[in-house]
Parts: structure tokens; C-alpha cells; sequence
């Protein structure tokens, strides 16, 4: 008998409710009974709930994490990429979804993220936004008002 090393850990229920693009009353809730989900990192990304939301582009998720916490300088472990990196690369990144990065990194920049942030690869928010393709020119002019 084989037995197999790998193992599957269900998905939190923060993680789910971010990926289905569920409503802020609905993270609200699960934060509510259970607050330590706020820090909870996956273990197949190593993202944590606010990370995810930030990739996704989920401004309103965003807004209800950073509502629970002092997150706006999380970054992305494997790539140190902060939230406003994600943030302006997110619509970008997911064409279809119709997402507004710049109001995202406006919510980031307000809440206290770094706009001088930079990732493992010597860039800051603003080449990220400009280096996507199309250039994330609405994003660019947020990043560089604030």
C-alpha cells in the first residue's frame, strides 16, 4: 500500500469568499467569527487574505480586510511585490473582470501603503502599472498624485 505525501487542505472560507467575489457583508461575517482568518496564509500560495485580494483586484474585499487590520505594507513573499504592486497590475491581469486598479490603489495609499514600495526586482507600484500591457495609464496618474 502506497501512501501519498501530499496533502489537501480545504480552501478557508476567507480565501472562497474573496475568489467568489462575494459581498463585503459576507467577509464581514466570517471575519466576525472567526478574526484570526484575517492572517491565515495559504498554504499552496503562501498569500494571505489581503494579498489575494489585491491580485484579484477586489476592491471592495480589500476595503473590508484593511477595515480589521493594519495591512497596507503586507507583501507577497515569493515575490515581494507590496498590495500596491498587485493593486496596479490586477486589472491588467484579469482583462475580463472590468476592475479599477486605480481606485485600489487609492484605497492602499490612503490606508498607508508605500508608494515607494519596491518588489525583489527593483520595481516600485508605479512600473508595475506601466510596464502591464496595455499600460495601466489611470493607475500610473493615482500613483504619481499621491
Amino acid at each position: 500500500m502506497e501512501f501519498s505525501s501530499a496533502v489537501t487542505l480545504p480552501k478557508s472560507i476567507l480565501f472562497e469568499l474573496i475568489e467568489a467575489a462575494s459581498s463585503p457583508a459576507s467577509i464581514e461575517r466570517a471575519l466576525c467569527l472567526r478574526p484570526l482568518l484575517l492572517n491565515e496564509v495559504d498554504v499552496t500560495t503562501g498569500e494571505t487574505p489581503i494579498v489575494r485580494a489585491c491580485r484579484k483586484g477586489a476592491l471592495e474585499a480589500a476595503a473590508v480586510l484593511l477595515s480589521w487590520g493594519k495591512l497596507a505594507h503586507s507583501t507577497n513573499t515569493t515575490s515581494g511585490e507590496s498590495l500596491l504592486h498587485l493593486a496596479a497590475t490586477a486589472a491588467a491581469q484579469n482583462p475580463d473582470l472590468g476592475l479599477d486598479s486605480a481606485a485600489l490603489c487609492m484605497l492602499l495609499a490612503i490606508r498607508g501603503a508605500e508608494i515607494d514600495a519596491v518588489d525583489m526586482a527593483g520595481r516600485t507600484p508605479l512600473h508595475a502599472a506601466c510596464s502591464t500591457q496595455p499600460p495601466q495609464m489611470k493607475t500610473a496618474a493615482i500613483l504619481l498624485k499621491v
